[in-house]
């Protein structure tokens, strides 16, 4: 999990620095293909060993989603 929160962060970063940026700057086609590996090798870690866990736990992702979305319009309305 502690490396999932580095990735997610490093995206966000990526994400940040190219809505400042524009197609002709300096390394915005370098950050743009990093960000497609660094989200292609997120998914991939997701779908193959997190994801299986989480059904091998028997979690209730409907209830855990639910509480997830609640917290996101909980985050967002203080922001």
């Amino acid at each position: 999990m502690d490396e999932a929160e580095v990735e997610h962060d490093g995206i966000t970063r990526l994400v940040a620095e190219l809505e400042d940026m524009s197609a002709g700057d300096d390394l915005y086609d370098a950050k743009v293909t990093v960000l497609g590996e660094y989200v292609k090798h997120h998914v991939h870690e997701e779908e193959n060993e997190m994801f299986p866990k989480v059904k091998k736990a028997k979690v209730d992702t409907a209830a855990l989603g639910e509480a997830i979305t609640a917290r996101k319009a909980e985050l967002q309305e203080e922001a």
